[in-house]
């Protein structure tokens, strides 16, 4: 005798002629569950502790116990939940995945601020090194008081500080292009967990077999 979500059992019975026996076997669920996941995204990745199992529509073997179970597709956010996995009974899962924000403006404003640091650095190490040559041609009694590099090195302190509030108001905006996200996230839920809908019935009394479909997802 055997049933889905139980193990095989057999016994043996000896049986007279015109003898009605009745024999009692106690079936036993086995040590691992079904998990049916269904999405809005066919073809989506189905994980289980990490491991890709299969895509949607998907319906497989899984270890009875706690798991976290992520769907997740290209483009879209991706939804993980935690689920108990009974033995020998299938737990159907529902995942609504939701569009992704693009990243690609947040990434565009943190390589300018990053370039405009660096820009701002070298203008700045240049001034300092104009400052130097000053100072050693005023120690030297060599200073002209209309030297162009006096407004050069201004000039350069100036486009430095410029690079900088630049590259810190690029910073915040690439921060917020990071972080804001206008829309919902992805969402999902755990149906209650049921036996296996294919059941083979057998009427020994009667002779007849067959199968019985129910369930409902």
């Amino acid at each position: 005798m055997e049933r889905p979500g139980y193990g095989l059992e057999q016994s043996e019975v000896e049986v007279n002629v015109g003898e009605d026996v009745t024999a009692r076997i106690d079936l036993t669920r086995v040590d691992f569950g079904r998990l049916r996941v269904v999405s809005n995204v066919t073809g989506a990745r189905v994980l289980v502790d990490d491991q890709l199992v299969g895509t949607v529509p998907h319906e497989g073997e899984v270890s009875s116990g706690p798991h976290r179970v992520r769907v997740e597709a290209d483009g879209m956010k991706s939804w993980e939940t935690s689920v108990e996995i009974r033995p020998g009974q299938l737990t159907p899962m529902r995942a609504r995945l939701r569009p992704d924000v693009g990243r690609g403006s947040g990434y565009v404003t943190a390589v300018f601020g990053a370039l405009f640091v660096g820009g701002g650095i070298v203008l700045a190490v240049l001034g300092n090194d104009l400052q130097n040559q000053l100072i050693a041609a005023r120690d030297a009694g060599a200073l002209a008081s209309d030297d162009e590099r006096h407004d050069i090195g201004l000039f350069m302190y100036v486009g430095a500080d410029a690079a900088f509030g630049l590259a810190v108001i690029l910073g915040g905006l690439s921060l917020y292009y990071f972080l804001y996200d206008p829309l919902p996230p992805s969402e999902g839920s755990v149906q209650d967990a049921r036996d296996w809908a294919l059941t083979p019935l057998v009427d020994p009394t009667r002779g007849t077999a067959g199968l019985a479909v129910g369930g409902r997802f």
